[in-house]
């Protein structure tokens, strides 16, 4: 997904809001990339500050230009696998994203403003200047979500209407696993004897 000038330079102020805060090595738009090959990933809801209702959903991965492998419905929403509510889930609860990651996959993830009604509106990280409505900070795996529009009254760029913990886990190669149990056997055998 290519960025205008204007995109940049947008993310780059918002950027300098954030600096000295929790979230000072955030990047707005930034894409959340699987930094292992072999892994899965788990989102943890750690909080809202939002007025607007929203639900959080993974979409699925690919590249960051186009999602090549979508997350299962579980809602019949066409939006992927549901995951959170900001103002119904519970602070600390935790789910497994239903997919395994090769190094360098782009996630995508989508939120949809749910209430008050006829606000319903709705961003997705591979969509031009709604990824401007995540921020992405690597190190540390927050994910932060501003659920109105640049263009809104009352935006305010604080990335905190749905905040989330990312967390990528590295799955051992099939091959790697049978050489441990290999040598634990080995060893168990040279005991016995």
């Amino acid at each position: 997904m290519r960025r205008s000038f204007r995109q940049i330079a947008f993310a780059s102020l918002i950027a300098l809001g954030l600096s000295g805060s929790a979230k000072a090595d955030a990047v707005i738009g930034g894409p959340v990339v699987s930094p292992v090959g072999s892994s899965t990933a788990t989102i943890e809801f750690t909080g809202s500050s939002a007025g607007y209702t929203g639900d959080f959903y993974f979409l699925g991965w690919g590249t960051s230009d186009a999602i090549l492998h979508f997350a299962p419905d579980t809602r019949e929403t066409g939006l992927g696998q549901w995951l959170f509510n900001n103002h119904s889930s519970e602070v600390g609860a935790a789910v497994a994203l239903d997919a395994f990651f090769e190094s360098q996959s782009v996630l995508h993830f989508a939120y949809e403003i749910v209430h008050p009604r006829p606000k319903r509106d709705l961003f997705r990280t591979d969509v031009g200047d709604d990824a401007l409505n995540f921020v992405y900070d690597a190190s540390t795996g927050f994910y932060g979500v501003e659920d109105l529009r640049r263009s809104q009254r009352g935006y305010d760029g604080d990335f905190n209407d749905a905040e989330f913990a990312i967390e990528f886990q590295s799955i051992p190669a099939p091959g790697s696993l049978m050489l441990l149990g290999l040598g634990g056997f080995a060893l168990t055998r040279r005991r016995s004897r």
